[in-house]
Order: structure tokens, then sequence, then C-alpha cells
């Protein structure tokens, strides 16, 4: 088979990955243990991200590789609480941090300009008016996720079986702590179990390039 490419964007030197949606196919990846290369593409120059995660299953899947369970039902259920953490939380607290600390000038410029162009003000301001409320409101945005992760003894969303399902929260959770461990440390103060799942997954977030 031809050697997997993953699209992702870059960083500021040193160069790492950061993009949860990005990280999501890294993580599957690297979990099962397959060879690739990062081509970093800057946002003016976006192609599409990675090959699909059907694919990943439907080719390298077991016995040779291990599943990412993407027939759990536990997934939709998960995923069915990310707009609210992205609408209501992360676009207030993490993307003014993006271009800060995170991107590239040439990215940067063209993050803030079209997220000006959406919101009707800079990444700045929008973070001034709505962080405090965001920060103040987590239990309506990350109260769900904490209530499903806590459905099983634990540390993953199946228990102990890993699955598709913890990359969602897993790579919300590393973004946050690559544009601000403060951030990050706010978070798993929350809630303890999310330490728990980002610990469990350290292996697979070390490839990030």
């Amino acid at each position: 088979m031809p050697k997997i490419i993953l699209y992702d964007f870059p960083s500021r030197e040193p160069c790492a990955a950061w993009l949860p949606s990005a990280w999501k196919v890294r993580m599957a990846l690297n979990y099962k243990g397959l060879d690739y290369e990062t081509q970093w593409v800057e946002y003016p120059d976006v192609a599409p991200m990675a090959k699909s995660l059907d694919y990943l299953d439907e080719h390298y899947g077991p016995p040779e590789h291990p599943s990412l369970h993407l027939d759990s039902p536990m997934l939709p259920r998960v995923m069915e609480q990310m707009p609210g953490i992205m609408q209501r939380w992360a676009s207030s607290v993490l993307y003014p941090l993006v271009p800060r600390n995170l991107l590239n000038p040439k990215s940067a410029e063209y993050y803030e300009r079209t997220r000006k162009e959406f919101f009707g003000m800079s990444l700045e301001e929008f973070g001034r008016q709505k962080s405090g409320e965001a920060w103040a409101s987590l239990d309506a945005t990350w109260g769900g996720m904490a209530a499903l992760l806590k459905e099983t003894p634990g540390p993953y969303f199946l228990g102990d079986i890993t699955s598709y399902a913890d990359f969602q929260l897993v790579a919300i959770l590393h973004w946050a702590k690559r544009a601000d461990e403060n951030v990050f440390d706010r978070l798993v103060a929350f809630e303890p179990a999310f330490r728990a799942i980002y610990d469990g997954y350290a292996p697979y977030l070390k490839r990030e390039t």
C-alpha cells in the first residue's frame, strides 16, 4: 500500500502538531503503529487533512492492527458534546490563543482575518468579551462530556478499551495544553477524569511531527 500522508497545520518553531481535528487522526495512526509522513500546510494553502478513519480500520484493522471501535455507541454520544464545547468555550478561550501562541505569521494573519470576519470583531476582543462567561459555564459546556467519561470505571469511555471516542476528547485537551498550559490545568482541575484519560494516551501523543 502507498505510504500514508497526514496533512496538518504547522506551529511556530519548534514545529509540532496542535490542531485537534488532525490529532484525532494522528493518534489513530500512532495507536495502530502505522508509518506515515506529515506534510505541513499553512492555512492559506489548506489541503485535505487526511485519509478517512473508515479507510484506516478497513485496510489496517485487526488482527494486525488494533480496532478504533468506530461502531461503538459511545462515539456519537461523545461527538454530540463537541459543538457546545467548540462554540461556547473554545471559540473564546482557545481561538484567541492560536495565532498568538501557535501559528506561523502566514497562517496567523489568515486565521485572525477570517475569524474577525465571522465574529465581527478581533479574536482578542471576542476573547475579552466572552471568555469569562465561558469559564463560568463549564458545567454547561464540559459537564456532559465529563458525565459520559464517568459512566464506566475508566479511565476511557469504554472502560479500559481504547476507542476513537477517546481521541475526540484527548485531541481537544492536547490543543488546550499546546495553546496554554494554564488553560489545560483549569480544565483538568474542573474534572480530574480528564487528566486520567489524557495521561493514558501519552504514548500516542509523543509523535507530533
